[in-house]
């Protein structure tokens, strides 16, 4: 028995290990990797300028965000388009670093589809506007969203950059 929980411990301990490494290793890359968060997004085409017809990125689960243009973290966040416009969505936000960071510094990098495009982050704070977007996640995801605003769930509209 005793061999049997040191080989458990053993094991434990080596996915642990293994995990450690992957965060540290994901802060030096492009991108994240899975749900550790990664440097600064370097791979693909830089596109700036007005949107995109954002159409084709409504059936993509998932595109990379990085914020804080200081010290460039990214991670892989849902995405939705209403309206035209791209919006990601930021659950437990309260609870996170990225959400506070975009809220002080709008200024974000997302890569969809292999390309790159410099945005805007802004925080969504219209009530009839957040109704939308939660029941759009709910669509998209298969989700139960809640209404009235009472969860801990932020919505930012990725907007093209103001020139200066």
């Amino acid at each position: 028995m005793l061999r049997v929980l040191r080989a458990i411990g053993w094991l434990l301990l080596g996915l642990v290990g293994l995990a450690a490494i992957t965060a540290l290793a994901a802060r030096v890359m492009d991108g994240p990797i899975g749900p550790f968060p990664g440097g600064p997004l370097v791979a693909g085409d830089l596109v700036s300028g007005p949107d995109p017809d954002w159409s084709f990125a409504a059936a993509i689960p998932t595109i990379e965000i990085e914020v804080n243009a200081a010290n460039p973290r990214s991670r892989t966040v849902w995405v939705l388009v209403d309206q035209g416009e791209l919006f990601v969505p930021a659950g437990l936000a309260s609870r996170k670093t990225w959400p506070s960071q975009a809220v002080a510094d709008g200024r974000v990098v997302v890569r969809v589809a292999d390309k790159r495009y410099e945005r805007q982050a802004s925080r969504v704070t219209d009530p009839v506007r957040l109704d939308a977007l939660r029941s759009a996640l709910g669509r998209k995801y298969g989700m139960t969203p809640s209404q009235g605003g009472s969860d801990d769930t932020w919505f930012f509209r990725l907007a093209p950059r103001p020139t200066t």
